[in-house]
């Protein structure tokens, strides 16, 4: 359910990849929130996405400071970056 077609599918044909997509949790250019959990804390940030994906897929966003990070979509316009990539120098949880 909630799944979008690619191109024009006919009566019977089966619904696979790539002819139909989950639909994009996170759209590249709007605001989303960015998580970060290590054990019993978590620390929730507003950033930007520079991508756009469904649901447990990887996706690059921006913090308010510019700075890029990796994260995996969680939810709608949710982004754990807990596993991400830091910036050059910057701490690696």
């Amino acid at each position: 359910e909630g799944w979008v077609a690619q191109r024009l599918i006919r009566v019977g044909e089966a619904l696979v990849r790539p002819s139909v997509q989950p639909p994009l949790a996170v759209v590249s250019g709007r605001p989303v929130a960015l998580v970060w959990k290590s054990g019993a804390i978590e620390l929730r940030v507003e950033g930007r996405a520079a991508g756009s994906a469904p649901v447990g897929e990887e996706v690059f966003v921006r913090t308010r400071d510019g700075q890029r990070l990796r994260g995996v979509v969680v939810a709608r316009d949710v982004v754990d970056v807990t596993r991400g990539t830091a910036p050059a120098g910057g701490y690696q949880p």
